[in-house]
Parts: structure tokens; sequence; C-alpha cells
């Protein structure tokens, strides 16, 4: 009988006639069946097979051929890493386009433009459409030079804003400085290649409100001449270094004047600009209210209660004198004088006040003082309340006695402001009134005033003036001086 043995190896059946396993090849090594039961008695052991062998049982005897792995081909590895470093080059120009055309990255690129006033970097990422004309990177320029002295740290503040504006229902994102001028925006302006948004700083435009002390000057700013006739505003202006040219063509002289605009001054995107052209204004005063005047030979009008020139040159090339009848006053140069007095030769006091002589009519100006002592302390007052507004250079004191609608309202104003810049105060020695007359709802008041005069060198000089004014009647007891008709220092 064929006694069934099995490979120590592999675990396959083997028959004992075999001398090597048919499944694996391996030495057989015959024992007897007494021997192997005897050695499993000694051993105390039921010989049983291993689950591998167990398993071995129910395989067919036929060995099976494990398949060979196909390798890789060099071919197909190397596409493998092209793909792959596709994929990763691809992901990672992702992510540098985002934070590109970010607004962190933009707002960052606009700080160090204004920084470094660097007009080509500024373009790459703001906006000018708000501006109708092409501007040169020297304009740019000079307005990233505006930004720049502001001092703001543009970068954080506009990174501030946007996220702000995230969080709101409006989508402004707009930088405001301290007086309140909207500078910047941070606008979105499309997409890059229909994936990132695309971000821009805009440019927000000022304007200039224009206006001159002279009526009819010209003025020219960024190639455009305008004439003032009236205040001009001009729009869509691009903050930065400006310079407006001021001319003005008059009867007695041509002025001009240059001006640097400053925007740190705007308020509310809006810059308010006045030109003073420094021109010089003289009044000319007579002590014949009928006398005409004569500017370099010239017949120019009656001088009245008093003849304002200007502007005029104060180089000496303007003279001037007065005629009356068959007389005339000396001439005058004038330079940098306020007023001008041409006065005829002394006259006595009742022909200049319009009476004739004798006692009868020095008794008629009693009579004509004594009536109105409210108006004679109203003169007295006067007088020496507008010393006070000289003294202390305030137009305010005296201003309530003056008719706002008066000649002597102005001219009291600049009067008082001239003494005032000169160092010059006063003091009143004395006021007398001399006369009153009615003039229909006005009076006519003669007055004879002494000052003692100090002037900035130290000196002082006691004057005494004959003067004429026409105060109106506000009420019974309030009055305003209307004008001064004319002074005569005696």
């Amino acid at each position: 009988m064929t006694r069934v043995e099995f490979c120590k190896n592999c675990g396959s059946k083997v028959k004992n006639d075999h001398s090597f396993c048919t499944s694996c090849g391996h030495p057989v090594t015959q024992e007897s069946e007494s021997n192997t039961e005897n050695k499993a008695l000694a051993e105390n052991k039921t010989i049983k097979p291993q689950p591998q062998q167990s398993r071995r049982l129910n395989q067919s005897s036929t060995p099976k051929q494990a398949k060979p792995k196909k390798k890789m081909s060099i071919k197909t590895k190397v596409l493998f890493v092209l793909v792959l470093l596709l994929v990763v080059a691809g992901f990672g120009g992702h992510k540098v386009l985002e934070h590109r055309y970010s607004p962190e990255s933009i707002a960052e690129t606009f700080d160090k433009a204004v920084a470094n006033e660097d007009a080509e970097l500024a373009k790459s990422v703001m906006q000018f459409t708000a501006f109708p004309n092409d501007l040169s990177d020297e304009t740019i320029q000079t307005y990233l030079s505006f930004l720049k002295g502001l001092e703001i740290d543009y970068a954080s503040d506009l990174t501030k804003a946007y996220h702000a504006a995230q969080n709101t229902i409006t989508s402004q994102r707009v930088l405001i400085e301290n007086s309140g001028n909207e500078l910047i925006e941070l606008i979105q302006s499309g997409k890059k290649f229909g994936l990132y948004d695309d971000y821009r700083i805009k440019a927000i435009p000022f304007e200039v409100e224009m206006e001159a002390d002279l009526k009819g000057a010209a003025v020219t700013l960024q190639g455009e001449t305008h004439t003032l006739t009236e205040p001009v505003t001009l729009k869509h202006i691009l903050p930065g270094a400006y310079t407006i040219k001021g001319s003005y063509e008059g009867e007695y002289t041509d002025l001009s004047k240059e001006m640097e605009l400053d925007f740190l001054e705007a308020k509310q995107n809006v810059l308010a600009v006045f030109l003073d052209f420094d021109d010089h204004h003289v009044k000319v005063r007579s002590n014949e209210r009928d006398s005409t005047l004569f500017i370099n030979g010239e017949e120019t009008g009656a001088i009245g209660g008093g003849f304002e020139l200007g502007p005029v040159a104060t180089d000496g090339s303007l003279v001037v004198h007065a005629e009356f009848d068959d007389e005339k006053t000396e001439e005058v140069a004038i330079t940098d004088e306020k007023t001008i007095h041409l006065n005829f030769a002394e006259k006595e006091s009742a022909d200049r006040s319009g009476s004739n002589n004798g006692s009868n009519n020095e008794d008629v100006a009693r009579d004509n003082v004594a009536k109105y002592p409210a108006l004679v302390d109203f003169m007295e007052v006067y007088a020496t309340t507008s010393v006070t507004a000289m003294n202390l250079g305030d137009f305010s004191i005296v201003e309530p006695m003056l008719h706002p609608e008066g000649k002597a309202y102005p001219e009291s104003r600049d009067y008082i402001n001239y003494v005032y810049e000169e160092g010059i105060t006063e003091d009143v020695i004395s006021v007398s009134v001399e006369n009153i007359e009615v003039d229909g709802d006005d009076f006519i008041v003669d007055t004879i005033e002494v000052y003692d005069i100090h002037y900035a060198d130290d000196s002082t000089q006691r004057k005494t003036f004959e003067s004429r004014y026409t105060v109106s009647r506000i009420s019974d007891e309030y009055y305003q001086v209307w004008e001064l008709i004319w002074t005569n220092e005696q």
C-alpha cells in the first residue's frame, strides 16, 4: 500500500515512492509508518496538518506560476513627472497671481510709489479717468509729492478701508484725510485672465476756487486763462505743484502777480485761492469840494468829498493837482501815501463852511450847535473812540458809529489798519463842534480837532485839523457818520 507523505517545505502531498516534492522540488525524507507513530507517541503529540498544509490539501497538485510585475517604461515615468510638475507650477502660479492682484498687494505697491515719488510705478496701479486731459509724468510726480507730504500709511489705511467696506453694505473704499479731503479710492476695475479681481487706485479730483482783489483781473492755470469778473471754479484738478499767474491792466498802471498753490490748505476737496495784487489806492482830498482833479495834466473830475484813485503806480510817475476858478494847488507825485491833500490858499473858516463873514454868522453857528446837544456829544465821543480804535488796531471798536453804507466806513477801516501797521498812536487833546447845518435827513458838521500824534520813531507832533462831516440821524438820539467830506490841517 502506497503511503502518502507531506512535504516538509511546502506541505504538498508526496507519494512515498517519490524522492522529491512535485510542487517545490524539495528532497523528501522517507520514514516508516511505525517510526512516525512511535515518535508521535513518544512526544505525546497528535500529528495535525498545518493550516498551510490544510489549504494545500484542497488545492490542485498542479503548481501555479506567479505573474511577473510589468515594469513602468521610461516614457511613462517622464510623462508622469511632467504632469506632476505642471500641477505644482500651476498651483504656485495661481497663488502668485492671486496675491499679485489682491487689494493688499495693490495698496503696498501704491504706498511704495508714493514714498519714492515714482510716477511709472504709480501708473501701473492707478486710474486717472476722472481727469479730462492726459497727465504728464511730472504732474503725477508732484501729485505723489503732495500725497507724501500728508504722511499717511497708504498700504495700511487702504487695506483697512477695503476690509471695512467688505463688512458693510457700502462698496466705497475711499481714503479721507483730516481736512475732509477725499484722496483716493480702491476700486475693482474688472477681471484679469477672467479669474482674478483687478483692483486699481483711483485718484479723486479737487476743485480750485479763484478770486482776485481786482475785478477783471486775468489768471492763468494749467495753460488756461480766465477773467475774474466774479469768482471762477476750476474742476478736475489733480493736486500737485502749480503756479497761478495773474495780470491786470488798469487805467493808471499794469500789475502782475504769481502765486504757488498749496493743496495742503484745501478742505472738502476745494482749494480757495485769493489773488492779492498788492495794489495801491490813494484818496485825494481838497478843502474846496468843487475843485477839479488833474492827473498828469489831464482833467479827471470833481474832487468833491474825496476822489479815490486805484490801482496806481507808486513810483512817482503819476502827478496830481487840483484847480478851482483861477487857482491851482501844488503838484504832488503819488508814492506810498494813503491820502493826498490838495489844498488851496487859506480861506477864512466862514468861507470854507459856506457862510458869509461877520458876527451875525458866528451867532447863527452858535445857535445851530446849541440846537443839537446830542449830536455835539456824539461827535466828541466819535473822535475819542476813533483814536482808541486806531491805537489798538481794532476797527470794531468804532464800527457801530459809522454808517455801513457810507463812505466813511471803508475809509476809517483802512486808515485804522494803516496807522496801526505804521506804529502811529494818537491822543485827543480837544474836539470842538463849530457849526451844524441840516441837509435833508442828514447834518453837515464842522469841527476843529486837536491831537498829539506819536510816530514810530518816538517823535510827537501836535496837529490841529478843521474837518467837515456828513452825519446821518438814525433816531432822535442815535447818529452815524456817513462821510468825512474834507479835512484840513491848520
